[in-house]
């Protein structure tokens, strides 16, 4: 029964985090709230007034009524921030969520949290060093457990990456549980869930993913994890708002620097720039510095040279240290324009370069 009046508690309207939590440790329970008389709230004029209120008292009831119906019916945890289950390292933050709301996995207690994030414009160079910072950190590390966003980019490819390797992983999302959003993600969604991850969000059903609710879910990836990895990001993004909640909790923040000029990585430069981010280059760096043992030696494999079909190595090799139109590439390598265009967008769509204004291409370098 009480986690009835929990909800209720978290939808009375303009009560918001910041008072609930200290409701809470005055009267021990939610249901204490509710059931306090009038007076009790004598010395506290503008929560006397809210919680008193009785259209919304009435609006928060039938809300939770229809939550309670919800998550029973579908198979929702719904963890408040006194059960032992709810995170312990979200539960430190002072506006850590009062209740989770996760499908899968209801326990968080691997030994490290890991939050990869960054820009949903990625390029194939923020993919391909989040593909390998994943494998290699898999390789390296027992019981981590990946968190990120559900987003398009560097979201999606730090919880593929994770899946491929085995790995937990966790989606925040900024809307309630009956729905994914995007719902191009629904399927990675399913197969995190079965794989051992979760899906966790703050917000109850019908709640719909506005902008406002993206700011607020950062905070839960930062709070949740030991480190936030920025693996690429503009110089404004979602992406910089975890790193700032994350450096506001004491968390680590680590970003991995990007070339000078190149707009995706603006804002992973400006992070290192002003010392708000510890520059990394590989998982060996995040592992060194947080001090983690490790249970293998690092992985030595390159990401594409060992399964790169000849004629792809033959281009590989010609763009070393050099960014080069398409008629001078066909020159270096010999090949009709014709011939190499198809095989120039394999290895774009593999990740292995990049095209870049004017015709030209080089190495995505890792």
């Amino acid at each position: 029964m009480n986690l009835f009046y929990e909800i209720a508690l978290t939808q009375m309207p303009g009560l918001g985090l910041r008072r609930i939590r200290p409701l809470l440790e005055a009267f021990g329970s939610a249901e204490a709230i509710f059931a306090a008389p009038r007076d009790a709230f004598d010395n506290m004029a503008a929560v006397q007034k809210l919680l008193f209120d009785q259209n919304g008292r009435e609006a928060a009831m039938r809300r939770a009524e229809e939550e309670m119906e919800f998550i029973e019916k579908k198979g929702i945890n719904a963890i408040h921030i006194s059960d032992s289950r709810y995170p312990y390292r979200l539960a430190q933050c002072e506006d850590a969520p009062v209740i989770l709301y996760t499908v899968g996995s209801d326990t968080f207690n691997a030994k490290h949290y890991v939050a990869v994030v960054g820009t949903r414009r990625c390029t194939a160079y923020g993919r391909n060093i989040t593909t390998k910072l994943v494998r290699d950190l898999a390789a390296m590390v027992s019981d981590v457990t990946i968190v990120s966003g559900l987003a398009y980019g560097i979201d999606v490819c730090s919880h593929r990456a994770a899946l491929d390797n085995s790995v937990p992983t966790i989606g925040v999302v900024a809307h309630g549980l009956d729905m994914i959003y995007p719902p191009t993600h629904r399927s990675i969604a399913v197969s995190m869930v079965e794989r051992g991850g979760a899906i966790v969000t703050e917000y109850i059903s019908k709640t719909w993913p506005e902008a406002g609710n993206f700011v607020q879910r950062n905070r839960i990836i930062a709070g949740m994890c030991d480190a936030v990895i920025v693996a690429e990001s503009a110089i404004k993004g979602g992406a910089l708002l975890t790193a700032k909640a994350a450096g506001g909790y004491n968390r680590d923040v680590f970003a991995f620097p990007g070339r000078v000029g190149d707009t995706a990585s603006e804002g992973c430069n400006m992070l290192l720039r002003t010392m708000q981010a510890g520059l990394i280059e590989s998982a060996k760096d995040l592992v060194k510095a947080e001090g983690w043992e490790t249970t293998t030696r690092e992985s030595t494999q390159t990401l594409f040279t060992p399964e790169m079909r000849e004629e792809h190595k033959r281009i590989y090799d010609a763009l070393k240290g050099e960014t080069l139109h398409i008629a001078d590439l066909a020159l270096k390598v010999n090949m009709k324009t014709a011939a190499l265009m198809p095989l120039l967008i394999e290895m774009e769509m593999e990740g292995i370069i990049e095209g870049i204004a004017g015709g030209r291409y080089r190495n995505v370098i890792l």
